[in-house]
């Protein structure tokens, strides 16, 4: 009798499950569209003006710990056609992580987490070869369709970062300043 009644329960348990498949979610590839070619122009306003100073291109992958990462090459306008850093993102369901190049060696970290609301933040830890920067990550705004963060390292004095994406442009502003720092002017992507 015992087992009858295990394996009717049983039954209306699993019976109660759906089986259907939930989609992964891609909303950090709507905040930053990662395709090859694909190129952002800014503005440095602080001055004054509206001039294109930096062009951010994805012009290569590179494959790390099993992961691709798409390569943006940073060019700016008074350095025409010299690629003078790059930055790698990769985007996985919620997120967007970087893959930072620390000395000799590659690291990544979790960028943004596009779920994270007002109230909440995460650590952001970067490994250097003699110390860690415990960067604290918060939003200081949020619509439905961009969203601001604060990249903080509590105790340091100046070592701010402030990342603004937008759905379907990818990163809007850039700054180590509050108000002052990159302005996306345009974006060509790719469909």
């Amino acid at each position: 009798m015992y087992r009858i009644f295990m394996i009717i329960g049983s039954a209306a348990v699993f019976g109660a499950c759906t089986t259907e498949s939930t989609e992964e979610s891609t909303l950090a590839s709507e905040y930053l569209p990662l395709a090859m070619g694909n190129t952002w122009y800014y503005s440095y306003p602080k001055y004054g003006s509206d001039t294109i100073v930096s062009v951010f291109t994805i012009d290569s992958t590179m494959e790390y710990d099993g992961k691709e990462y798409y390569c943006m090459g940073i060019t700016y306008t008074a350095y025409p056609g010299t690629i003078k850093e790059y930055r790698r993102y990769r985007t996985e369901g919620d997120h967007l992580w970087e893959l930072l190049k620390i000395g000799s060696r590659y690291q990544a970290v979790k960028r943004a987490d596009f779920t994270l609301q007002m109230d909440q933040s995460y650590a952001m830890p970067i490994f250097y070869e003699d110390d860690t920067a415990q960067y604290v990550v918060s939003v200081l705004e949020k619509t439905d369709t961009r969203v601001r963060y604060f990249y903080d390292q509590p105790g340091w004095i100046d070592d701010e970062l402030f990342i603004g994406f937008e759905k379907g442009k990818g990163i809007v502003n850039y700054s180590r300043e509050y108000l002052y720092g990159l302005i996306l002017v345009r974006a060509d992507l790719k469909p």
